[in-house]
């Protein structure tokens, strides 16, 4: 995942990403669900809720829309991006994006 970035396919599912890595899908299943304490679109849902907020937060992005930004972090989806990302930080990524948490600040 974080080597060849696969969770940046929006169309990735368990039986795709068990073949990138060559294990069969009840295996990667039994993985993520036993290490991670997840199923696999949890898994893969916060990887990309984390480059979304990489994306958020670099200057570079700072007029790309949230559009833009979730597309670009492999979701397909507003309402699943929306979702996922209050799920996973607690506020939405326009309210990120405006005060983002100092120890994020600190490291650009």
């Amino acid at each position: 995942m974080e080597v060849d970035h696969l969770y940046l396919k929006n169309n990735l599912n368990i039986e795709e990403f068990s073949k990138c890595i060559g294990l069969s899908y009840r295996e990667v299943s039994s993985i993520i669900n036993k290490h991670f304490q997840t199923n696999f679109y949890e898994f893969v849902n916060l990887y990309r809720v984390n480059k979304a907020k990489e994306l958020l937060l670099h200057p570079d992005y700072a007029d790309r829309t949230i559009l833009d930004i979730f597309l670009e972090s492999g979701f397909n989806s507003k309402s699943a991006f929306n979702r996922f990302f209050k799920r996973y930080v607690g506020v939405t990524a326009t309210e990120f994006r405006k005060n983002p948490p100092l120890q994020q600040k600190r490291e650009d």
